[in-house]
């Protein structure tokens, strides 16, 4: 005959004390679970904005290149591109060294601090360099200004001084005078290359 065993209250109690405690155990589990998917979900969202400012870094730094070229060119509308890019890309730079506390984005990881220092470097000598180049706006301007006065000018005063030259030789003047008044014709010619 088989008889039935009744579970002893001290089994039943353990039992039932394992099962709360793996319970808990799988809740605590769950939440760090969660956590950890918060905390990549976070650190996605920096890693998308930190590509997205150091992708729009390389577009401005072109832009600047760009704008520098046309700038030095005599282009006014340059000048204020050159302007507008620079302050973006320090913008962008700062959000990557300081991070935005607009948005939350803490400062670039350390893990790139070698790559960011070769990028400062760059950065404070294209700074420099743009603006030597916008403190000069006025300068280049003027210039370009007066270079176009004078390729305007110069081809009327080389008609004048072939006129001048067919006069002196119509005259019978000395052949020293003949020779500076072509001179002169030249000398415009050097002035509308250069």
């Amino acid at each position: 005959m088989s008889t039935a065993t009744t579970p002893k209250p001290q089994a039943a109690s353990r039992s039932r004390s394992q099962i709360i405690v793996l319970f808990i155990a799988l809740i605590v589990f769950i939440m760090l679970l969660f956590a950890n998917f918060a905390y990549l979900n976070t650190q996605s969202t920096y890693d998308k904005q930190y590509i997205g400012h150091a992708g729009e870094l390389r577009v401005l730094s072109q832009r600047i290149a760009k704008n520098a070229t046309e700038a030095a060119a005599g282009k006014a509308a340059a000048f204020k591109l050159l302007g507008d890019a620079r302050n973006d890309f320090a913008q962008r730079w700062g959000y990557l060294k300081k991070g935005d506390p607009q948005t939350g984005l803490p400062a670039a990881p350390s893990a790139v601090r070698a790559e960011m220092r070769a990028v400062q470097t760059d950065w404070e000598a294209l700074l420099k360099n743009t603006d030597a180049i916008l403190a000069s706006e006025q300068t280049v301007l003027s210039l370009h200004q007066v270079a176009a006065t004078l390729a305007e000018t110069v081809p009327q005063l080389q008609i004048e001084s072939e006129k001048v030259v067919d006069s002196l030789l119509q005259r019978g003047a000395p052949a020293s005078q003949v020779a500076l008044a072509q001179r002169q014709s030249l000398l415009a010619e050097r002035i509308l290359g250069a």
